[in-house]
């Protein structure tokens, strides 16, 4: 059951990173809103001949009070699809704080343990292998054997003063 219960949070916590990293809202379409009384798609239109002030005045609240009206009801269709996108983002958001949780209560007393095996394991650029170290050794002897001898012969054959 921890098993299934773990590898559940790293689905989770695989999907929070990609929601994360791309803006659902970017991807997500908003339908057209219809507004009751209003054909779609219907665009104000300023009349062709010359009106008086009233009716002047009446068709700019009649323009005004539509336009308001369609602004409050595609503010809630876009409202309605935030909400999706933010039920989707805090569904995925909460396999992160659980792999999170999970991979504290685990990594609490394991954490230096290793830490210290990493450390071991991680070859660093400088490091040489035993081969390598054996074959400088080896090199090494083999020179001062050679200064040896030539030490050797150099005082073996000088005349005696």
């Amino acid at each position: 059951m921890r098993l299934l219960t773990i590898g559940a949070a790293i689905v989770f916590a695989l999907a929070g990173v990609a929601c994360g990293m791309i803006d659902l809202r970017d991807y997500k379409t908003v339908d057209p809103t219809n507004v009751p009384g209003v054909e779609p798609g219907v665009v104000a239109i300023p009349a062709e001949s010359a009106l008086t002030i009233t009716d002047a005045k009446r068709e700019v609240e009649v323009i005004r009070d539509d336009t308001n009206r369609w602004i409050e009801w595609r503010n809630l269709d876009i409202a309605k699809e935030e909400d999706k996108i933010a039920f989707v983002e805090g569904f995925f958001a909460s396999g992160l704080t659980a792999i999170g949780e999970t991979a504290g209560t685990w990594a609490g007393p394991f954490a230096p343990l290793a830490t210290l095996l990493i450390g071991y394991a991680t070859k660093r650029r400088k490091d040489r292998t035993p081969d390598e170290v054996a074959k400088e050794k080896e090199d090494s002897y083999n020179a001062g054997i050679q200064v040896g001898k030539t030490l050797v012969d150099a005082v073996a054959n000088k005349p005696a003063s």
